[in-house]
């Protein structure tokens, strides 16, 4: 009940009349003849309970019980407080008690999102985005209840660094760049670096390199720069927190000394001193004619700037390898016009190729003149270093004036990459319309004027879901190379649920806009901030609005066939619905945590197989409701398979239920232990 009162009342007959008791936990409450009330004004939890009435006489003695049953909205409190100092990196553990009749349900929110489906709230802090106020609801049928906690950043990245060298025109080419400690907000740093941009006489800027490093952090760092040039220098500084950039200094190196020399001519008689007069003044006059000729020389050199300077912060030689390799010099004939792609495969083995000065780097037309500013100056793409290499594309890490840390996606081979390039460019059109969605990989810009061709996008620290998973387990992942953000050592049946339900949020979103991706799979989803997936590597996918939803590929090419549709496999044709069947392929790969599919199947028997009907069997340590579901995205009719909203909207039911649809307990890895390549 839930009243402002209530009223227990205890009549009992008999002869002699009876003495009547009200007691509660054998306590007495109130005793009388024959008739007995007690009253509750107003009704407490404390309330809630057993009640006794007892009636005796001298013949003999009757009980009878009855509970009281007090209902109210759920009571909350947090057991941290309504503030916890946070900083990235650190793990937020709390808890949102609640009590309430009936027992209340209890979710965490942030920003109207849902954090958490239970009164614990574990949070990784590794971005921004999850600092702030975190609601806690409670309810039940007698009304609801919240509480905030706001999560209150206490350390920050570094303050700005200054150099403080006073000399900045230079007498040597030596130079050591001392700078001052900024502030730590809170979090010590970590390291210092260095970025170098040399200025040319026509003022130009060369390449924008990451030169030094200095960890454990020391203030100073040696130079050597060559004579006659302009350098302009910043030192960021790095703490747990993230980095700052320092503030610019220029310096200027004097042209190099010449030693002068000066001829005394003899007089010993009038002939010869006109004689060595004569010789002295050709030989003034042809020095004088030299120097010209080499100035002259040395001007056109400095007013383009050559491709690349050398850094010693990585081996700078080696990227260049990679970045020269896949240009090829053009001439304003041969200047491509196209769209964007970048199609990256693991088991492509590639020789690096000697750099060469002397290529010729071209201006190109950009990829489409209707779309404005997304093109980034070269000289504002510092690269520093490959973290992943596909058969036709590799990926660096970078740093980009006014964006941060970004990826940076280029061709890589060698000989004519036309076509490469052109793939490239095509992908990078379709994403520049597709627009942005929290679990589709974001592209920041690109550089398309000049090759070699970058295309730039979010960073995502932990690498491809494949790796992630893989990494789980404890096996090498072969394609990014030492992610900043090391997997969970073990992964849990609801973080696998969230990846796949986030990975149907992206396809939905892709569908949506006519966009067949046709190479979906856990190699091409990458695992960003908050462990969120983001659909990538748009190489093959095709914009279908004007083809009646479906595409047929009539050229011959390589297929991933293990993730390759029946129709698409067979015929030719792909549609949104092949992209469905590729779908509950990656689920077979999230819930054997980065098992190969069709483990003890040879690639070339795999359309056979399937045309005769066979279908990947259920791994037994997977729920029967989530291997249904693989199981109708692989019905041979795509007409009879489930939409991706569907799935969105089933996997997000899935979510909300406490049950566990992958037991971990039964998994055995060492059945899915074939990793072979596609």
């Amino acid at each position: 009940m839930n009243m402002s009162q209530a009223t227990l009342t205890c009549n009992a007959t008999g002869n002699p009349s009876p003495n009547v008791t009200i007691y509660k936990d054998e306590k007495l409450l109130k005793a009388g003849l024959k008739h007995v009330m007690v009253e509750f004004q107003p009704v407490t939890v404390n309330h809630t309970g057993w009640y006794t009435c007892e009636a005796f006489n001298v013949v003999g003695k009757v009980d009878k019980k009855t509970y009281l049953d007090v209902q109210y909205a759920p009571i909350v409190s947090i057991t941290t407080g309504s503030t916890v100092n946070v900083w990235l990196g650190k793990v937020v553990q709390t808890k949102c008690q609640a009590t309430g009749n009936p027992v209340p349900n209890v979710m965490w929110y942030k920003d109207d999102r849902i954090m958490s489906y239970t009164a614990d709230l574990n949070i990784n802090i590794t971005s921004k985005k999850q600092i702030g106020i975190y609601q806690c609801v409670a309810w039940n049928i007698r009304g609801n209840t919240s509480r905030e906690v706001l999560f209150n950043r206490t350390r920050f990245c570094p303050g700005v660094t200054k150099i403080t060298n006073n000399m900045t025109d230079l007498t040597s080419p030596n130079l050591t760049l001392i700078w001052s400690k900024p502030d730590i907000n809170g979090s010590p740093i970590t390291s210092y670096y260095i970025r170098k941009q040399q200025i040319y006489k026509n003022g130009t800027k060369g390449l924008l390199e990451c030169s030094g490093t200095t960890s454990p952090p020391t203030r100073k760092y040696f130079f050597v720069l060559s004579w006659g040039a302009k350098y302009q220098f910043y030192v960021v500084a790095k703490n747990g927190q993230g980095e700052t950039n320092g503030q610019p200094k220029t310096f200027t190196v004097i042209e190099e000394p010449t030693i002068q020399t000066t001829t005394i001519a003899v007089k010993p008689f009038p002939t010869v001193a006109v004689a060595g007069g004569a010789g002295a003044f050709v030989f003034i006059l042809f020095v004088i004619c030299l120097v010209c000729c080499i100035r002259r020389k040395s001007t056109n050199q400095d007013i383009i700037p050559p491709p690349c300077r050398k850094q010693s912060n990585f081996n700078h030689s080696m990227l260049m390898d990679e970045l020269s390799s896949s240009v090829s010099p053009t001439t304003p004939s041969e200047r491509y016009q196209g769209h964007l792609s970048l199609n990256s495969r693991r088991n492509t083995q590639h020789q690096d190729e000697p750099f060469s000065e002397q290529v010729i780097y071209d201006n190109v037309a950009f990829v489409d003149k209707s779309v404005e500013g997304w093109e980034i100056p070269r000289n504002n793409v510092c690269i520093e270093k490959i973290i992943g290499k596909g058969a036709f594309c590799q990926v660096a890490k970078a740093f980009v004036t006014g964006l941060g840390t970004v990826a940076v996606k280029m061709i890589r081979g060698k000989g004519d990459q036309s076509s490469n390039r052109k793939d490239l460019l095509e992908e990078y059109k379709l994403l520049q319309h597709l627009g942005q969605h929290d679990n589709v990989i974001l592209v920041l810009g690109g550089v398309t004027i000049t090759d070699p061709v970058m295309v730039l996008f979010e960073y995502v620290p932990y690498g491809d879901l494949l790796g992630y998973l893989r990494r789980s387990r404890g096996l090498t992942d072969t394609y990014y190379s030492e992610p900043d953000n090391p997997s969970t050592s073990s992964l849990s049946s609801k973080q696998l649920l969230r990846f796949a339900r986030e990975i149907a949020d992206g396809m939905a979103f892709i569908s949506s806009k006519k966009i067949i991706h046709r190479d979906l799979a856990a190699r091409n989803v990458l695992v960003g901030q908050g462990e969120t997936c983001k659909i990538t590597d748009f190489g093959m996918a095709r914009d279908v609005k004007h083809n009646d939803d479906i595409y047929r590929k009539k050229k011959k090419g390589r297929l991933p066939v293990k993730w390759t549709a029946y129709e698409a496999l067979l015929y030719g044709f792909y549609s949104t619905q092949s992209d469905v069947w590729s779908y509950a392929i990656v689920l077979y790969e999230i819930f054997t945590i980065g098992g190969s599919p069709y483990p003890d199947i040879e690639h070339r028997h795999i359309a056979e197989k399937i045309y005769k009907g066979y279908r990947m069997p259920k791994p037994k340590h997977l729920d029967d409701e989530i291997y249904a579901l693989m199981t109708e995205c692989w019905r041979t009719s795509p007409d009879l398979r489930p939409s991706f909203e569907s799935l969105r909207s089933t996997l997000k039911r899935l979510e909300k239920h406490e049950k566990e649809y992958v037991h971990m307990n039964d998994y055995e890895k060492d059945l899915y232990a074939n990793l072979a390549e596609i």
